[in-house]
């Protein structure tokens, strides 16, 4: 699969005439594409077979739409991103749905002011974290980006908060709070050190796999 978008990048460059730089792009961004399509199937039919489906949207929902903001930690494979990005959110959606429903409301309400603030204040120290193969040095870029994040963050915090009174939302329940708030946390987990130390040691049994 890998040759596969190392071609189809090359063809794109070549046709357009784009920088080595240009064509590193691109093929981060195919890359991208082809993680967040198989991931969001994976999910779907998981969440549909084995009853957590929404659980599973709102935890995609969360890290993906956040981490095209900040960035964070990458795999160094293709393989091995998908299968350990599908195994975080898979766990994290059956947790959310079975498990962390059981801590109550106040547990829940704590947790998203707590963990919820310590998101922001990583956030607004360390975003955007940059890629390899995307760097960033536009200033107007990096402030959009930075913006992008907070209203995303600020946005998530209110939907986890009024999803924990039954009635006020039609999707309103436990599960869809810890669902957003714990693809929020980890997210912004993965732009930490410990959390890039966390990814590559998750990763390395798949890497044999290339």
């Amino acid at each position: 699969m890998e040759q596969f978008l190392d071609h189809l990048a090359d063809t794109i460059a070549e046709q357009f005439h784009y920088t080595e730089e240009q064509h590193a792009v691109v093929r981060y961004g195919l890359v991208a594409l082809l993680q967040t399509t198989v991931i969001f199937l994976l999910l779907v039919l998981l969440g549909l077979c084995f009853g957590f489906f929404p659980q599973a949207l709102a935890v995609f929902f969360s890290v993906v739409l956040l981490r095209k903001q900040e960035g964070g930690a990458h795999a160094s494979s293709l393989t091995g991103c998908l299968i350990l990005t599908g195994i975080v959110l898979t766990t994290l959606a059956v947790l959310s749905r079975y498990i962390f429903p059981l801590a109550g409301s106040w547990a829940a309400l704590v947790l998203t002011v707590v963990l919820g603030t310590a998101c922001v204040l990583i956030s607004w120290k360390l975003v955007p974290v940059e890629s390899p193969n995307k760097p960033l040095r536009d200033p107007k870029k990096i402030a959009r980006l930075r913006r992008n994040t907070f209203v995303l963050l600020a946005i998530y915090l209110l939907l986890a908060a009024l999803a924990l009174p039954e009635g006020i939302l039609p999707f309103s329940s436990l599960s869809i709070t810890f669902s957003i708030l714990s693809g929020t946390v980890w997210q912004t987990f993965t732009l930490t050190k410990p959390g890039r130390r966390l990814v590559n040691a998750m990763e390395a049994p798949f890497r044999r796999l290339n």
